[in-house]
């Protein structure tokens, strides 16, 4: 029963934080434009050719069309998102205490990060994309390798770091000598990527079956994550904004801290490995390429993989 109570713990705490950010004039649901875009496909408008649509289009729709398909019955697309969000999280804390069986560690990942926390009481990616990627890794465990491929192939539709944890389990598995499992992980996993290209096609024209990958770069600014992170500190130096400062550098010590603690246990089970190289990749994933203001946005960028960090934190 522990782990129920600690689910109806995190579900207040998340209450409570929706409560006041709702009541906060600074305070904006939406992290990015999941709900418009979702509307934008109810009403047929997504190949629109204004500037404000076509930068909308640079999201990955998996999120969006999950919104799409419950305003079928909530008709609200923000609560539908929010919704998803919340729900999601609790889901994702759930599977945590299935993967480790350990009910601190779990305790410890229902309420922290508080960005993590934020995430879920917001229209947002990150809570549906961890339930995603924790339910792939639960499949794998249990040897469900195309099930699992396929999840983690819609993880990536929503968003594309999940990807890192795909390549984590492929490695790990190439590494192991276990060369016919790879193949039907990646059977499961292409057939969703395959998808989204199609999914492309379909809306936006056979010239723009990588739309996603076309539409960052440009309406993003996107830039090489070490150089943007480099520029963003002195930037907040400058501005003396050293709450920016404060925040990124501990979000850095904490993401730094958990893969280097699963470096160092990586060989005590075949999970631990698998952690250890989908920490490290979604770390390579986050310096390579990314939008201005990074350093800022860092906490975000590494929701996906935070199951991954604090398991190795807690070890």
């Amino acid at each position: 029963m522990r782990i129920f109570t600690i689910i109806i713990i995190s579900l207040i705490v998340r209450l409570v934080v929706s409560y006041y950010q709702l009541h906060s004039p600074n305070f904006y649901i939406q992290q990015d434009s999941y709900a418009t875009y979702a509307t934008m496909l109810a009403h047929g408008t997504i190949n629109n050719v204004s500037y404000f649509d076509r930068y909308n289009t640079r999201l990955f729709p998996g999120y969006p069309v999950l919104i799409f398909l419950l305003t079928k019955i909530i008709s609200s697309p923000i609560l539908a998102g929010y919704l998803i969000s919340l729900v999601s999280s609790l889901v994702a804390i759930y599977l945590f205490w299935k993967l480790t069986k350990n009910t601190v560690f779990t305790l410890a990942f229902s309420l922290f990060p508080p960005f993590w926390v934020e995430q879920a009481t917001k229209v947002a990616t990150e809570p549906v994309t961890v339930m995603l990627l924790l339910l792939g890794l639960l499949l794998y465990r249990k040897n469900k390798l195309f099930l699992a491929g396929l999840i983690l192939g819609f993880a990536t539709d929503v968003r594309l770091i999940s990807a890192c944890l795909f390549l984590a389990i492929i490695f790990r598995l190439l590494t192991a000598g276990k060369w016919d499992k790879p193949i039907r992980v990646t059977v499961g996993f292409s057939i969703l990527i395959l998808s989204l290209i199609i999914y492309n096609y379909f809306l936006f024209g056979a010239s723009e079956i990588f739309r996603q990958f076309n539409v960052y770069p440009v309406t993003a600014q996107a830039k090489f994550g070490i150089y943007q992170i480099v520029s963003d500190i002195a930037r907040n130096i400058r501005n003396h904004d050293y709450r920016v400062l404060f925040s990124g550098f501990l979000y850095m010590i904490f993401s730094f801290w958990g893969t280097i603690k699963l470096y160092k246990r990586r060989k005590t089970s075949d999970m631990t490995h698998i952690l250890f190289y989908w920490a490290l990749f979604s770390l390579i994933f986050i310096f390579s390429y990314g939008p201005p203001e990074l350093f800022e946005d860092f906490r975000r960028f590494i929701v996906p993989v935070v199951p991954a960090l604090i398991y190795g934190i807690m070890l």
